[in-house]
């Protein structure tokens, strides 16, 4: 019998466990809230997330963490926050050659940790399995989702992908976990960004500048190109494969419609564009949603862990704005600016000024009308 463990109890770890529910024989989630978990197994349905959909009779959840030791598969649904807590809480009870797919996206505080190499540090003896991709939790449940998976072992990331592949669910698999995971870390953070676009265009004083030719329209045309490549020299100095995050990759398409949907990072980046300053934004964002986007804290772990060796501008910039109080659209245009002299984009350079030169003027404008 096959027995998979689920680490957390939230929208995804749901998400997981419904689908997971039709392709092993025994789904557990595993909580630390004991309340949440009596409600679980009495109600059979979670009281927050899919809450109009019952569970399938083979999921339950618990606070044991000496249920885990019958599972043959752990999939990580947690905030990159508490892997480390709940990893230690459950080691003791993790049998070897037990394998750990993570899902979550973000580096751990303080030590700019991967998900896995917490794991590992915590744990021994597991085969150790990244995915990413576009898998919001919604489509997750639906069966719908496009992942990478990857292990150093291509037996193990083959043998996940058939487990988890559906008529919906496409996968692709590569011996690159360090890139894979770098990929959803990254897009949390650049999707801030486009959120930040986007509010800036909500919050634009004069309504001509919408359309075809519209100096935001425009800007994250330039930003979605940019941030490929800038994502490609990350991923490379922090010793991933750049091709991981390619546009033809699941990881990356990710990134493409996040920005479509509207994502918890792109939401969080849209108030700051609307002139919200970043921590109230947080708060704002964490209490409508139930959760703080991963982007927030991990724009932090990844600017200290790339100053300097490569130039970012996307990245410095969005931290700027985020812990240093730069206003978003100043901190936009600035970007703007490196990016056009960085000599990557000489046929766009004009194109890249132009646009910020015009939102800059706009929201100058809008201050003067406030002023007024």
């Amino acid at each position: 019998m096959v027995q998979a463990t689920i680490l957390g109890t939230g929208e995804l770890a749901t998400a997981n466990a419904h689908y997971l529910a039709g392709r092993v024989e025994r789904v557990v989630m595993y909580g630390r809230n004991a309340g949440l978990v009596e409600i679980i197994n009495s109600s059979r349905t979670h009281p927050r997330h899919f809450s109009n959909v019952r569970l399938p009779d083979n999921v339950s959840a618990t606070t044991d963490p000496e249920h885990i030791s019958a599972s043959q598969l752990i999939f990580v649904d947690l905030h990159s926050t508490g892997i480390r807590e709940v990893a230690g809480q459950i080691a003791p009870y993790v049998q070897k050659g037990t394998i750990i797919v993570n899902d979550s996206k973000g580096l751990e505080s303080g030590t700019h940790r991967l998900p896995l190499e917490i794991v590992a540090e915590e744990l021994h003896g597991a085969y150790l399995v990244a995915r990413s991709g576009w898998m919001p939790a919604a489509n997750l449940f639906r069966g719908k989702s496009y992942v990478d998976i990857a292990c150093t072992d291509i037996a193990v990331a083959e043998y996940i992908s058939r487990l988890v592949r559906g008529p919906g669910m496409h996968t692709k698999t590569t011996t690159d976990v360090t890139g894979v995971q770098l990929a959803g870390c990254i897009k949390n953070v650049f999707l801030i960004l486009m959120g930040m676009i986007s509010g800036m265009e909500e919050a634009r004083p004069y309504r001509r500048v919408h359309g075809p030719k519209s100096p935001y329209r425009e800007a994250r045309k330039i930003a979605n190109q940019a941030a490929t490549i800038e994502a490609q020299r990350i991923v490379e100095l922090l010793g991933g494969n750049p091709r991981t995050i390619g546009r033809s990759t699941h990881a990356w398409m990710d990134f493409a419609k996040s920005c479509k949907y509207r994502s918890l990072n792109f939401f969080y980046g849209y108030h700051i564009g609307l002139g919200t300053d970043p921590d109230t934004a947080l708060d704002i964002v964490t209490a409508l949603r139930g959760r703080r986007p991963e982007g927030y804290h991990t724009t932090k772990e990844l600017y200290e862990l790339t100053s300097g060796p490569i130039k970012t501008p996307i990245l410095h910039h969005t931290y700027t704005a985020l812990y240093e109080g730069q206003n978003a659209v100043d901190a936009f245009v600035e970007g703007a600016h490196k990016i056009a002299d960085s000599g990557r984009f000489r046929k766009l350079s004009s194109r890249i000024k132009r646009a910020a030169r015009t939102i800059g003027k706009l929201h100058m404008r809008r201050q003067g009308n406030r002023q007024g």
